[in-house]
């Protein structure tokens, strides 16, 4: 049977349909040899929830480097303040 020996408009959906067909039978003989193999690997597990201690003394080690940045602001300001109500008492 020679497909131009259709009509058109049959034509238009007989020959993707062959296409189609075509594909699927190569694709099938050609078996899973394209399939990729991975290994899976968890990925590692957390660390637990530090103790209370551990966490603590993080957080304490934080404020202190603060406070120690705050000190020394409020040093400087202190000195500001002192030379300017000196240099205003003249």
């Amino acid at each position: 049977m020679n497909i131009r020996m259709l009509p058109r408009p049959l034509r238009l959906v007989v020959t993707p349909l062959l296409f189609l067909a075509i594909g699927f039978a190569l694709g099938s003989q050609r078996g899973s040899e394209g399939i990729g193999h991975a290994e899976v690997r968890k990925p590692p597990q957390r660390k637990a929830f530090e103790s209370g201690s551990e966490r603590s003394e993080k957080v304490l080690r934080e404020i202190l480097s603060e406070l120690k940045q705050i000190d020394g602001r409020v040093e400087n300001l202190e000195k500001s303040v002192n030379t300017i109500a000196q240099n205003s008492g003249k």
